[in-house]
């Protein structure tokens, strides 16, 4: 009987050394998670888009996002044209997503947005219901240098339907 009993007693050591082995191998990502933190962004822009075929429209507005390594938010460009023919107000749904990892909040991205544009003649202001209106969509490609903790610069390149292609600067802040 006591053969019998040494014989356990091995195996229940034998058990237990492969499965400390197995778990001290195991990568733990939870210990590190706290580095990655979700994020919430603020952005002033400047922008440049062909909205009309004759001139290049110019213009300002914001954008904000949430979200860990893609983000979600809203977008809203203000510009006229070079000429004063066109207004357009532009207030577009984003999704970004980070590259070429999907954990972080620099470096490249690639955006997608859409929602409605309203057009107005240069003379007159954007008014409800606007003279012209129609849906827009459009994929922008840039890059997110960060400075310091909060800060960052996103210039950024475009194209879609209706403005045809554009150019952008964000200077925001992280929260």
């Amino acid at each position: 009987m006591a053969i019998k009993n040494e014989g356990v007693a091995r195996q229940l050591i034998l058990v237990s050394l492969v499965l400390l082995l197995f778990f001290s191998s195991l990568p733990l990502y939870a210990q590190d998670r706290y580095a990655v933190r979700e994020d919430f962004w603020v952005c002033p822009l400047a922008e440049a888009s062909l909205y009309s075929l004759k001139s290049v429209a110019f213009g300002g507005g914001a954008a904000l996002g949430y979200g860990d390594g893609a983000s979600l938010g809203l977008k809203v460009i203000y510009c006229g044209d070079i000429n004063n023919n066109l207004r357009t107000l532009e207030i577009n749904f984003l999704a970004r997503l980070y590259l070429p990892r999907l954990t972080g909040h620099s470096g490249l991205f690639l955006q997608l947005a859409f929602g409605p544009v309203l057009f107005t003649p240069g003379n007159e202001s954007i008014t409800a219901p606007p003279v012209l209106g129609v849906f827009s969509v459009g994929a922008s490609l840039g890059w997110r240098f960060i400075f310091g903790r909060h800060f960052f610069l996103e210039p950024a390149i475009r194209g879609g339907y209706p403005f045809i292609a554009g150019l952008g600067l964000g200077a925001g802040v992280r929260f």
